[in-house]
């Protein structure tokens, strides 16, 4: 059993092998972080909700960069868990969780879909930034994991659609989920696939 702490937010959710920044002004989650260092726990970033017995999470490690009376930290997504106990609410969430193993490898009959998700990226994130050229970027487009949560990141305007990617332990299944749900939104900066434009 592990203990996970939380940090809800109602405009961010932590995907594994995606790293967000984020500023830290409330005094609970300022204690929050110290302590997830001091205890070397994780933490995990997810969108509000009244209960989350039951909720999948990725957690991650922060990472300090600038520490006073704010701070400013990185976050990357590291591991999956099924959360089950409330152990603690005050100053803060902690919760019991269980780590969850999920498909590392993309099965062969999943090619062409990881294809058409990684076209679709690529064509996303090059318009809002022009910087693809860097080497570092084409090395994690070729890793499906990396490519799955930006996508869900970047690609999915449905919080429920992400939530059904998270609980997903297949990629087959992850990746179907999100083309899916962008098969059916207008994308003006993304031109696309047929494999996407001629699903029912």
């Amino acid at each position: 059993m592990h203990k996970v702490y939380l940090f809800p937010l109602s405009n961010s959710c932590l995907f594994k092998k995606v790293t967000l920044p984020y500023h830290i002004f409330e005094p609970r989650y300022l204690k929050m972080i110290h302590d997830a260092k001091a205890n070397n726990h994780k933490v995990a970033v997810l969108y509000p909700q009244e209960y989350y017995e039951g909720e999948y999470v990725v957690a991650g490690t922060p990472v300090i960069l600038r520490d006073g009376e704010t701070v400013d930290i990185i976050i990357t997504g590291e591991t999956k868990y099924k959360l089950n106990n409330l152990e603690s609410s005050k100053p803060y969430l902690i919760y019991d969780a269980v780590q969850v193993d999920e498909q590392r490898e993309l099965d062969e009959d999943s090619c062409y879909e990881f294809s058409t998700l990684k076209n679709l990226l690529h064509q996303f994130v090059e318009k809002k930034s022009g910087k693809l050229d860097e080497p570092n970027f084409a090395r994690l487009m070729t890793d499906p994991e990396f490519v799955i949560s930006y996508a869900c990141l970047f690609l999915v305007r449905s919080k429920t659609i992400q939530k059904q990617v998270m609980r997903e332990t297949l990629m087959s299944r992850k990746i179907n989920v999100i083309l899916d749900h962008i098969a059916n939104l207008e994308y003006p900066d993304v031109k696309l696939s047929p494999f996407l434009s001629h699903k029912n």
